[in-house]
This record gives structure tokens, sequence and C-alpha cells, in this order.
């Protein structure tokens, strides 16, 4: 059986504090593992707590949409403003083929009844040479090694990561390939591909 965050705990798990605590997060600092620019998809968006930060790094030069299977996260998220909020599972986003830049999961992949479901859909929507981003929560053992083992980032090359004690960051670029194919393979050169992250 697969841990599922209840929804009521979200307001709880997005305090500040709690989240620098358990596991190094700092929303201001953290949202540069996204380009700021293009169409970004920030899924398993919960109480927002990167959402704000992110919409704000983006800025002008992109659009976020924010994205989360619990309706009333969502009509909380909608209240905010400045950026969109809808209401879908990741396994299957509302979204064109080809039509995003970056997909962001927020420590939400690792949660899903069919992680690779999740991945396949980000694959469906990215176009080539977009960018998934991966926060995992490490504690979650389990769910974190099927997702490195998983089929489906094969269409996907690592450029990026980071990997603490309790939470790991991982940047991959789509490869556009649009298989489900072998195991990912980590490139020679991230800063060529990811100048934005200082």
């Amino acid at each position: 059986m697969r841990w599922h965050t209840p929804a009521a705990a979200y307001q709880l798990i997005s305090v500040g504090w709690l989240r620098r605590i358990l596991g190094g997060d700092l929303p201001t600092r953290d949202v540069r593992w996204i380009p700021p620019f293009g169409t970004v998809v920030e899924v398993g968006a919960g109480a927002g707590f990167y959402t704000d930060h992110l919409a704000r790094h983006l800025g002008d030069k992109g659009q976020l949409t924010a994205v989360d299977p619990d309706p009333g996260a969502v009509l909380k998220l909608q209240a905010r403003g400045g950026f969109e909020a809808v209401c879908a599972r990741g396994e299957s986003l509302p979204f064109s083929s080809d039509s995003v830049d970056t997909v962001f999961y927020s420590y939400s992949l690792e949660e899903f009844d069919n992680p690779d479901a999740g991945l396949a859909e980000a694959a469906r929507v990215l176009r080539p040479g977009g960018q998934l981003v991966l926060f995992l929560w490490r504690v979650n053992y389990l769910g974190y090694r099927k997702i490195m083992k998983s089929k489906a980032l094969g269409d996907f090359q690592q450029v990026k990561g980071k990997w603490g004690v309790q939470n790991t960051r991982l940047v991959f670029a789509f490869t556009g390939a649009k298989t489900l194919s072998c195991h990912h393979r980590p490139a020679t050169s991230a800063r060529a591909i990811t100048p934005y992250d200082r």
C-alpha cells in the first residue's frame, strides 16, 4: 500500500520553519531549480508551499499552472491569484502533448499509485528539450526507489542532482524520443544545460 499525505495535512506540511527542519526546504532558493521562463506546471501543489515563490521566479517571462487532485486545495490556490490552478491528477494532466516547457513534481510523485504513469504523462506534455524537475522525499524509500528505477525515465537524461539525507532534487532534460525504453544516464555537463542555476 502506497502512502498518501491526507489533504487536511497540506497546511501543516507547508509551514516554512517545519519544512526547513525536515528537509532543508527554502522556497526562495529551491525555485531556482526551475528555469525562469516558459510554461511551467507544478504537479502536486497542495497548499502552495512553492507556488507563490515559483510565480514570482517566473515573473512575466513564464506562465505557471499549479495542479492538485484535491478540490479544496485548488480552490485555495485559485483565491491567491498570480497563476492558474487546476484540479487534476498527475497521471492525467489537462494539457496538450508537446505544450509544456517544465514539469515540476514537488514531493508528490512518490505518492502516486503509479509513478510510471506520472512520468509518462510528463513525457507526453513536455516539449522536446523541456525539463522534468523532481523533488523527492527520500524518507519514502520504496516510492523513491521505484521512481529511480522507472523505465519511464528512459525518455529523460539527468542533467543535475542534489542528494540530501531526507530529500533528493533532480533535473532531467526531455530527449523528445517519446519511447519508454532504457534507463537514464547522467549528462557530463549540467552547467551547460542549466545556466540559470546559481
